[in-house]
């Protein structure tokens, strides 16, 4: 009986030891396959893209400088400031910031036309860069302006920040008695 589990044992180990020496455990791209978090944070900025680009669309142009208070950003600024931040997040991973960008963007790009040019160059650079990032690197800290993050947990803000930002446009949206284009059909305007 202890020779069966011993032999027992040292097969089970064997198997075990065989199959996970078969896969590279590292955390890194292999054969065209992306880190599960680096997929699913670029599904949720290809999410954000999506909605924040049909409320870009869907906002009439002349509601562009309609903010809901003194002092609170405007629909074109809020939207440039959601853009904005993408690029001002990939810096940290090393991804440099396009010709033209400045931190006055949000004054400057008022249009409904460059907001919505802007927007969708700011999304994709975000949904191409970040597979690339190295998986290896994402426990990295950097220094940054609200104080130490690791990359990890900046690609969790690259996310949750549109989160935020995709929501005020909601609310900007029905203030203004726009349907968010996701929600026309159930709402029976579609």
């Amino acid at each position: 009986m202890k020779r069966a589990k011993f032999f027992f044992s040292f097969f089970a180990t064997l198997f075990v030891a065989v199959q996970l020496s078969a896969h590279d455990l590292t955390p890194t791209k292999q054969s065209g396959d992306m880190d599960p978090l680096l997929a699913s944070i670029t599904e949720e900025v290809k999410g954000i893209h999506e909605k924040l680009g049909g409320l870009a669309d869907e906002i009439p142009e002349d509601k562009y400088s309609w903010r809901p208070a003194e002092g609170v950003r405007s629909v074109s600024e809020s939207f440039v400031h959601a853009l904005g931040a993408n690029y001002f997040l990939m810096g940290f991973f090393g991804n440099p910031m396009p010709e033209g960008f400045s931190r006055e963007l949000e004054k400057q790009v008022t249009a409904k036309a460059d907001v919505k040019e802007w927007l969708d160059k700011s999304y994709n650079t975000a949904s191409e860069f970040i597979p690339t990032i190295d998986p290896v690197t994402l426990d990295d800290k950097v220094e940054t302006p609200f104080g130490e993050f690791t990359k990890r947990k900046l690609l969790f803000v690259i996310a949750t920040h549109g989160h935020e930002h995709l929501g005020q446009m909601i609310a900007y949206a029905r203030m203004n008695g726009v349907t968010p284009p996701w929600s026309q059909k159930q709402e029976g305007e579609g």
